[in-house]
């Protein structure tokens, strides 16, 4: 449902240049202290995922493929050694077959415990109800530190334009360093219906890198509600958006904004939130390109923290502004020039700059009215079921 995710996706950037006002129970004062914090929990958030122990491992084996782990480092030639003499047990041929022929993983087929001999340096396996790597990170040690476990495996077959494939629908697998969890992927529930244009309708993933945990959730709840969440967290610092659409219609290939009813969610950065609304509804009955009022009619965006409003965003003259609880007001980019540069940094850390930098600096009218969504989803789907399976 690539044109719908494309909506959500522009939605968080409307709320990231959005809002309105009410209690006085935070000062103007006040609530820019607040930003200003919220904009140093996000820095720290950052930070915490690139210093963190995943990272410290990722970065001694930097590349993971069918058949070893390469380092990023030529001399340190050990580690392909390492990986390479994996293929004595396992069958990496086979499931290579499997994938090319049958386009599908056969986890059963691969259970066991694969633990590296550092006298014969050789893998020794033994039966085990999962799969289980326990290999060394470093050449000169005589343990295993490093335990990769592939817990379980569930896929369901679909067909996309004519072609069977398998999808995943559930997976657990962890990465352990000295008895501690460093990474972890948990796809809890994927579901799918093969008749649907947007295909998936459900998607339930969690990531841990140590010691961020980034969760995602798109649930077609109804034929005409969809919602999607993603939050990241570090234990401390969070950071998290949300998005529930409700279509006027069931929705098909060739939907368009006439199909659409409302939108709504939240950005929240610890303890400041972001509210919106967006009455898409009645902005797609505009016959010409809305005016500021008609924006900040159809388009809400309220700020909070800790459930107590401290102002709201309005749009004048092309500019968007945060207009505080004393009537007093702010260019929003000035005011959230921190929290917009970190976002600008989160993103590539992400690898999603391509979208936010396309998207970020233009105002919410231009982007409802000349953003075209992505049509031929399922071959787009099946390109990137082949793109992962190679």
């Amino acid at each position: 449902m690539k044109k719908i995710f494309l909506l959500l996706t522009v939605l968080f950037f409307v709320a990231t240049t959005f809002q309105s006002c009410k209690k006085d129970d935070i000062s103007t004062d006040e609530a820019k202290a607040l930003i200003e914090q919220a904009d140093q929990d996000l820095s720290s958030l950052v930070t915490s995922l690139k210093e963190g122990e995943a990272v410290t491992l990722i970065e001694k084996f930097a590349t993971i493929t069918k058949k070893k782990i390469a380092t990023s480092k030529e001399s340190e030639e050990w580690i392909n050694d390492m990986f390479e003499a994996l293929g004595d047990v396992i069958d990496f041929e086979q499931m290579e077959l499997e994938l090319d022929n049958e386009g599908r993983f056969y986890f059963d087929h691969y259970l066991g415990k694969y633990t590296w001999n550092h006298a014969t340096a050789s893998w020794d396996k033994t039966a085990l109800d999962h799969i289980q790597l326990e290999f060394p990170s470093e050449e000169s040690m005589t343990t295993n530190d490093v335990l990769f476990s592939f817990d379980s495996y569930e896929d369901a077959q679909a067909t996309i334009e004519g072609e069977t494939v398998w999808f995943p629908t559930s997976l657990h697998a962890n990465v352990k360093q000295n008895g501690t969890k460093v990474i972890g992927l948990d796809v809890n529930e994927i579901a799918f219906d093969n008749n649907l244009f947007y295909f998936y309708t459900k998607i339930d993933v969690s990531l841990f890198v140590s010691p961020v945990t980034v969760n995602y959730l798109f649930d077609n709840k109804t034929p005409t509600n969809f919602y999607s969440a993603y939050d990241i967290s570090n234990g401390t610092q969070s950071f998290g958006i949300s998005a529930n659409l409700n279509t006027l219609v069931v929705l098909t290939e060739d939907f368009d904004e006439q199909d659409l009813k409302d939108v709504s969610g939240e950005i929240n950065i610890n303890n400041l939130d972001f509210v919106y609304d967006v009455n898409i509804e009645h902005i797609a009955d505009y016959t010409e390109e809305p005016t500021d009022a008609q924006i900040n009619a159809d388009i809400n965006v309220n700020v909070f923290v800790d459930e107590t409003q401290i102002g709201s965003l309005l749009l004048e003259n092309e500019v968007v502004y945060i207009v505080y609880n004393d009537g007093t007001r702010e260019n929003f980019e000035d005011a959230f020039s921190g929290i917009i540069g970190d976002l600008d940094n989160f993103v590539d850390e992400t690898k999603n700059t391509r979208a936010y930098k396309k998207q970020k600096s233009k105002l919410v009218k231009f982007i409802l009215f000349k953003s075209k969504g992505f049509k031929n989803t399922k071959a787009f789907v099946k390109n990137q079921y082949k793109a992962l399976s190679n």
